[in-house]
């Protein structure tokens, strides 16, 4: 080729490269931009319900990017990228699969079945154009002596309806999308500050999710509770699941607060280290029906000085998980989520009472409500619990496809065998041989001290352990049961 000949021809007209190479540019372009695009080009994703019931919740799958403009399932579900996720509301059946592709939709957006209006020092919920009340929030924050170790001490409940008092939060809506909307708002109160986000799916799902932090209340002697009203319609019907069982929730009513002493004994010894409500179904009198579902949120460690008999060590604070109860009153329903409160004196060893986290070192708690138009049965609540907290396992199961397990396909079922103390934890209440006093845990009966009169009885027991289909069964004292065949 001459010098000039891809510049211009010989009577100086225009320039065109040749047709060869314009083919190969127009090839390489193409190339760059499928390149370009991979990082944001969709993946497949495979939904496995192992759940032997139907779910139907958001879904947000990870490090799903799906580039610019609007995209829906394969089914038409909208879908909503947040950062680098994409969510949509799944709706399986029973023990089933579904595998989803996304494509480009034309602005394809959820029914606005829920809407969230803000109002003063609050949130009004409206669902299928229906009232559905009013949520506001409060912090209590008062002094609390922890009870001493050989102290026994009532449980008082709170009147959280009469001394509530809302936190001015002013709700802005800080992003939009196709599935659902965020509502943002914050305010200080006792010392702590709360931050409120909502995210109001359009379909009728309302995630509340909070997060508190320590800005100058003391940090020890206290109790402290996050507190949220829900102004419901009058003749609102509740029942409630406390710690896995049911009750009806009367309209001036109250959850167990984990029972009513700290003796110690029977059930609600154990409720102490227990988190409390696990769903509260509300029917209103349009027969329309709400489920208040809560997550499990971690409590807090703090730190321990070594003394005569310990090495320092972390424990935790006040509970396993942070309390949840509840109380109704006057057509409202508080939900209550405890942050600092006390421990019954045998629990004091493993778990500190009556703490708050230091400056700095915030906690999140989050609930979900779930609208239908229609009531909504108890063991259906149950489900709907079970969907939202179980398990969930997110994996790339093959190059661009991402697999999403709900629940878990089996379960192995295992015990545990104290050989001899579990004779005696049988007797729960009871003055045994060898006791000076009933208690719980019967150390000093003679069922332990005298444990070979119990050979024959332990070796019935794990014989019908093992008929029973235990798969694992952890034997404690294994050098003492070895020799007994």
């Amino acid at each position: 080729m001459k010098k000039n000949e891809m510049n211009s021809n010989k009577s100086g007209g225009e320039c065109r490269p040749r047709r060869g190479l314009s083919a190969a540019l127009v090839l390489l372009c193409a190339v760059s931009g499928i390149v370009a695009n991979d990082k944001t080009a969709p993946h497949a994703v495979v939904i496995v319900n192992h759940q032997p019931f139907r779910v139907r919740m958001p879904i947000r799958i990870r490090d799903q990017q799906l580039g610019a403009g609007k995209w829906a399932t394969n089914e038409g579900q909208p879908v909503q990228q947040v950062g680098d996720d994409a969510v949509f509301i799944a709706d399986l059946k029973a023990t089933s699969t579904e595998r989803h592709a996304f494509r480009r939709s034309h602005g394809l957006r959820s029914p606005l079945l829920l809407k969230v209006v803000p109002v003063a020092n609050g949130v009004e919920l409206r669902y299928n154009g229906k009232n559905s009340g009013h949520l506001a929030w409060d912090v209590v924050v008062r002094d609390a002596q922890p009870a001493a170790r050989k102290e026994s001490r009532a449980i008082t409940r709170p009147d959280f309806a009469s001394q509530f008092a809302a936190i001015p939060l002013s709700f802005e809506k800080s992003a939009s999308g196709a599935v659902f909307d965020v509502w943002r708002a914050e305010g200080t109160k006792s010392g702590l500050k709360l931050l409120v986000e909502l995210q109001a799916y359009h379909t009728g799902f309302l995630d509340l999710n909070a997060h508190i932090e320590n800005i100058s209340a003391s940090t020890t002697n206290v109790y402290a509770a996050a507190v949220c009203r829900w102004q419901q319609p009058q003749d609102s019907f509740r029942s409630l699941n406390y710690n896995n069982e049911i009750a009806l929730l009367s309209n001036a009513g109250w959850s167990p607060f984990r029972g009513t002493d700290d003796t110690g004994t029977g059930d609600s010894r154990h409720m102490f280290i227990q988190r409390g409500v696990d769903w509260i179904n509300t029917k209103f009198p349009t027969n329309a029906s709400v489920l208040w579902l809560n997550d499990f949120a971690p409590s807090f460690t703090v730190h321990q000085a070594a003394t005569d008999k310990r090495p320092g060590r972390y424990t935790g604070a006040n509970s396993p998980q942070l309390g949840q109860e509840a109380q109704t009153a006057d057509g409202s329903l508080y939900s209550i989520t405890e942050i600092a409160r006390s421990n019954t004196r045998y629990y004091l060893e493993r778990f500190v009472p009556n703490l708050l986290p230091p400056a700095g070192e915030p906690l999140t708690f989050s609930s979900r409500l779930v609208f239908a138009n229609a009531p909504v049965t108890d063991r259906r609540a149950d489900e709907e619990f079970i969907a939202y907290v179980g398990y969930d396992e997110q994996y790339m199961s093959a190059p661009k496809s991402t697999q999403v397990s709900i629940g878990v396909p089996g379960v192995r079922f295992g015990t545990n065998y104290f050989p001899y103390s579990t004779l005696g934890e049988n007797f729960t209440l009871q003055k045994l041989p060898g006791m000076d006093r009933a208690a719980y845990w019967p150390l000093a009966a003679d069922t332990v001290t005298q444990w070979r009169l119990f050979a024959d009885d332990i070796r019935r027991d794990l014989s019908i352990a093992k008929a029973m289909g235990f798969e694992l069964i952890r034997l404690h004292h294994l050098e003492l049961i070895s020799p007994l065949d």
